[in-house]
């Protein structure tokens, strides 16, 4: 788009034929919202849904379930409760899962996944470089999320298979073979928590224990549940993990910065701004309303674009920047109203942690694979983010 506001015949084009598991589109989506924004903020697609991209009628659609309700998830996706669950029973979801993700509940693990970071760089440190996302990125974060969401603390057996399968989500069909693969997992976890009971307070045992709308969760319901925790912080915190890496091997100067980032730094709000690792979610009307000077009809489809919200000038200035001491805390990288990311803080520690270890023990950060894409889908990350490093082993 040119300072005039014109788009060229490629934008025009991408955004005419807007497919969010479209390559093509996954490269040039910065300047194909930006046009969205100014000229056409509602996206009427060919697939049957609108993209809502401006911040403020992003906050307005999420803020408002009983007027858009998230029973439709994603295009072509399988989304799972209580991500699907509107109020009231959302409510009871979040009331059994709630104390599990707070900081003061997630605080004890603290060290396990400082050891969980540790294990995953001793694999490369030697070598002074690193396929990012595959050695460091992808084992950290699933082996994280399998010790804290499932109790299962050799979880690297099995998540491989399911990092893969996310990685390859646009094509048609790999939903099903992830969340075959993840129910298989969910279902073994319960089945075990049923048999032999844990004493200790667990998520897995919370979720066998629990009751909405005063009735127990059936086993769909249950692995649904499951499910939704594990892989709803598989692909995000990597993908935010990979993204703050790479704009530190772009602009060395941010490596200080970030040394010793902690768990609630502003810092993070802006990275989690600026790289939404969550591009888009789906809503539908349940009334006919109007939304960016567009009128929707009961049973219509929305996809309100995190991305595009969380780079708006309206609500951000210099949106496209990073500024480590912006004041980001509006943004909607987690979402926003009722569906919020309840694994927010979990993020954020797993990430925070995982800069302090990097950078106690690398430094000099540099990029080795100039020629970098980005995927597309239901999580935004770079892919190919090799990178060398000096080693601080020893100093």
């Amino acid at each position: 788009m040119d300072q005039n506001g014109k788009a060229d015949a490629l934008t025009v084009e991408l955004l005419n034929e807007f497919d969010i598991y479209s390559d093509e589109l996954a490269q040039h989506m910065p300047e194909v919202l930006a046009y969205a924004r100014t000229q056409c903020p509602v996206i009427e697609t060919a697939s049957g849904y609108s993209v809502i991209t401006r911040y403020d009628d992003v906050r307005r659609v999420l803020s408002d379930p009983g007027t858009f309700s998230s029973a439709w998830g994603v295009p072509r996706g399988k989304m799972e409760p209580p991500i699907v669950i509107d109020p009231p029973d959302h409510r009871d979801y979040r009331m059994f899962l709630n104390r599990f993700f707070s900081f003061k509940a997630l605080e004890p693990n603290e060290e396990r996944i400082r050891a969980l970071a540790n294990r995953a760089i001793d694999v490369w440190i030697g070598r002074g470089e690193v396929d990012f996302m595959r050695e460091f990125a992808d084992p950290y974060t699933a082996s994280v999320l399998g010790n804290i969401i499932l109790g299962d603390s050799d979880a690297a057996k099995w998540t491989g298979q399911l990092q893969t399968g996310m990685e390859h989500q646009g094509v048609a069909g790999d939903f099903d073979g992830v969340f075959s693969l993840a129910r298989e997992v969910a279902r073994r976890k319960l089945e075990e928590e049923r048999t032999n009971p844990t004493r200790s307070d667990s998520i897995v045992k919370a979720i066998v224990e629990a009751r909405v709308a005063d009735r127990p969760l059936s086993q769909e319901e249950q692995e649904g549940t499951l499910v939704t925790l594990f892989l709803g912080g598989l692909d995000t915190t990597k993908a935010t993990l990979t993204g703050i890496m790479l704009y530190i091997a772009q602009h060395p100067e941010a490596e200080e910065r970030l040394r010793s980032v902690h768990w609630n730094d502003p810092a993070l709000n802006e990275a989690i701004r600026i790289l939404s690792p969550v591009p888009n979610f789906g809503r539908v009307c349940t009334r006919d309303v109007s939304v960016g000077g567009h009128q929707f009809s009961e049973g219509d489809k929305l996809l309100v674009n995190f991305w595009s919200a969380n780079h708006d000038e309206t609500a951000f200035a210099n949106a496209d920047e990073w500024d480590f001491d912006r004041d980001a805390r509006g943004h909607v990288g987690f979402g926003y109203g009722i569906h919020r990311c309840i694994g927010t803080q979990l993020a954020r520690l797993q990430i925070a942690i995982a800069l302090q270890e990097l950078f106690r023990r690398i430094s000099s950060v540099r990029l080795s694979n100039p020629d970098i894409s980005y995927s597309a889908g239901l999580s935004r990350y770079p892919r190919g983010v090799r990178l060398e490093f000096d080693s601080r082993e020893g100093v």
